[in-house]
């Protein structure tokens, strides 16, 4: 970019934006969005705290190939460097993190195996989230509502009757009494948070 084109830019005052990555979308999620919005409205109508006694939860895994936004990555020079960034280590490594998010309070972080199955994911919901909820006042807990998207492990027969019987049908998520809508990241807050 010459200098006459930064200083009209300039006079102009223009501002650069940038392109903003979101979730793709196809027709049916509209409907599923849209039912599951009328359901939380209607939930907050009855009870103005309902949206923040859902626990909302999230995995996400991290390698150490790690995140490197290009497009933003410049070196300054006089001189070409050459600069380089190392990826595709032949030795890699990868972490499975479930969180949690309740109110102010952070659940978590819990270490899931890299093939996380619907055993594994019931071991952890049986043995391993009670004690993480112990330090959540009872009043919290007695009106929490469970939420996770519709992974796999999630969906396992074992997992939606543990979640059933223990959170008495008051859960979110795929074949759950209320369904967590495909592609919704906006909808949960750790995906702005964490």
């Amino acid at each position: 970019m010459n200098a006459s084109l930064v200083w009209r830019i300039l006079r102009e005052q223009l501002y650069p934006f940038h392109i903003q990555r979101v979730q793709a979308l196809i027709a049916p999620d509209y409907d599923s969005r849209l039912a599951f919005c009328r359901f939380v409205l209607r939930k907050g109508e009855e009870n103005p705290d309902f949206a923040a006694n859902i626990l909302f939860t999230d995995k996400a895994i991290f390698t150490n190939n790690g995140i490197i936004n290009f497009h933003n990555n410049h070196v300054w020079a006089d001189e070409n460097p050459h600069a380089v960034v190392e990826s595709r280590y032949q030795h890699r490594f990868s972490l499975n993190v479930w969180v949690g998010i309740l109110k102010d309070r952070l659940i978590g972080p819990v270490f899931f195996p890299n093939r996380l199955t619907g055993a594994v994911y019931f071991d952890f919901l049986n043995n391993t989230l009670p004690p993480l909820l112990e330090d959540v006042p009872l009043n919290d807990r007695v009106n929490l509502w469970y939420m996770h998207d519709g992974a796999p492990p999630h969906f396992a027969v074992i997992v939606r009757n543990f979640l059933n019987e223990t959170y008495n049908n008051n859960w979110i998520g795929r074949g759950g009494p209320v369904p967590w809508p495909l592609r919704s990241l906006d909808f949960n807050p750790l995906d702005f948070c964490i």
